[in-house]
């Protein structure tokens, strides 16, 4: 894992109110964790901690180290002392904001970015992340904006300008896709990538093929070690019936890149056009090889996936031994399938096996550490063996990977209501309650434990939005 330059800004700017020493070192560690020399920025961190432990930018310098190792629960405490410590540092949104999405929380990674592009509009990483990460949630109608308006605070940067030619092609707005390709050529003519998104727009109309070949052309000049840069322009001499030309650079991508079986495709149309059967077979073999390996994981995913809901359908209709069967089965063809022993652990648990509930998810945890319902999970087994310490130790580190989901929060306040801390659970179910202000369940805890309290009135109060919540939902929810 690379931490991003633009996290960290450049070298010289940490400003600290520390001893000059303090302060160059800090500026060492950031100029190493920028060479990837991470021994040395942690040798040196290690070092100046007993002096900066209440200082921002160590605690985020050591979340982006922490990062690194991809030790996420420790980096995320780190970097949320940094933000605790100096709230309007946007460097250190964007770094927990690429935390979250690493682990899997969405929103929580959304709301961070936001929150940089908020504080420092004027620094496109922030907008570069959220894009992506809309991308890969299928939201490119909520990317549009979010780019269109970093185009307009910064109309002098080129990827930009590229980037949200990238959305508009992918909303297929090919014409305003066109013009932001052409601003990003224009502005840095050494964008390759813009090169390719104009070449890939041209290709489709036979009137300017001519300029497609240009473009692709140029980007291959630019980057001449890219497969993907050769395979478009090959496509786009296919297209144009220089098959020579195609051959080429067809060739040169399947050298590139012998893995991907579109070009071998591609590779195998020129050699029949071009009459080299012999070669034509070779290609079409090696794409057929290659499209037979990504179905057999694809196939094998699916499997999974079907297996895995089977087996839950029997789990929840009360057909544990059947659902168990199926799961220990499912383990013989996915031994290191985290999903499987996290089931097999809800599975024992609901049986109060919970100390082969506890090894389970101890497995699914080491295969994947970040995932906060692991944690949860794993703090219900260790209630049930008498370990509220421990338990409550997850169920914090659950909250942590997640901070937006309001069960484990819940879950800690009915652990501390257990243990006597009525308090401390009050709090916990009231941050619940904002989470998930239309969850009955999270205002039924809140109102035990003030009725534990002794706060009748709050009792009564939360009572009454229970059974209103309730009340509004269809009577097979009740």
């Amino acid at each position: 894992m690379l931490v991003p330059r633009a996290l960290l800004g450049v070298p010289g700017a940490v400003q600290l109110k520390r001893s000059p020493s303090s302060q160059e070192t800090l500026r060492q560690v950031q100029a190493d964790i920028l060479a990837n020399r991470w021994d040395q920025a942690q040798a040196k961190l290690d070092a100046l901690a007993p002096r900066l432990k209440g200082n921002g930018e160590f605690h985020f310098l050591n979340a982006a180290l922490l990062f690194h190792r991809e030790e996420l629960t420790r980096a995320l405490e780190e970097v949320d002392g940094a933000i605790g410590i100096n709230p309007q540092e946007a460097r250190y949104y964007l770094l927990r904001g690429q935390m979250y999405e690493r682990i899997g929380d969405v929103s929580a990674a959304q709301r961070d970015y936001g929150k940089n592009i908020e504080l420092a509009p004027a620094v496109p990483a922030g907008v570069l992340l959220l894009e992506k990460l809309l991308l890969q949630e299928r939201r490119a109608e909520d990317a549009l904006p979010v780019v269109e308006q970093a185009v307009k605070r910064l109309p002098k940067d080129p990827a930009l300008h590229f980037e949200l030619g990238r959305v508009q092609e992918i909303l297929r707005r090919s014409p305003e896709a066109l013009g932001s390709y052409a601003r990003a050529v224009e502005l840095d003519p050494k964008l390759a990538a813009a090169h390719v998104g104009l070449g890939r727009l041209y290709r489709v109309n036979p009137d300017t093929i001519a300029q497609s070949v240009e473009h692709l052309r140029q980007a291959v000049a630019l980057q001449p070690r890219s497969a993907l840069w050769h395979h478009e322009l090959g496509l786009t001499y296919l297209r144009q019936g220089n098959l020579e030309e195609a051959r080429v650079e067809l060739e040169k991508a399947a050298e590139l890149n012998p893995k991907d079986r579109n070009v071998f495709a591609a590779l195998g149309t020129a050699y029949t056009r071009l009459k080299m059967p012999k070669e034509a077979a070779e290609a079409q073999r090696r794409s057929f090889a290659l499209t037979q390996e990504s179905g057999q994981e694809t196939y094998r995913l699916a499997q999974l996936e079907a297996d895995l809901t089977h087996a839950q359908e029997l789990e929840f209709s009360g057909r544990s031994q059947e659902a168990l069967d199926l799961y220990q089965q499912i383990l013989k063809t996915s031994p290191e399938e985290p999903q499987v022993f996290f089931a097999l652990a809800r599975l024992h648990l609901s049986t109060h096996q919970s100390k082969i509930a506890a090894e389970y998810i101890r497995r699914a945890l080491k295969l994947r550490p970040a995932r906060a319902e692991y944690h949860q999970l794993y703090a219900m087994a260790l209630v049930d063996l008498g370990r509220p310490d421990e338990a409550e130790l997850e169920l914090r580190t659950a909250i942590l990977l997640r901070p937006t989901d309001s069960t484990s929060r819940n879950a800690l306040g009915d652990l501390l209501m257990r243990e006597g801390h009525v308090e401390a659970a009050i709090e916990a179910y009231q941050q619940a309650v904002q989470l998930a202000p239309e969850e009955p369940s999270c205002r039924l805890s809140l109102s035990r434990a003030y009725r534990r309290k002794g706060d009748l009135a709050a009792a009564d109060r939360e009572l009454d939005a229970y059974s209103s919540l309730l009340a509004r939902r269809p009577s097979s929810h009740q």
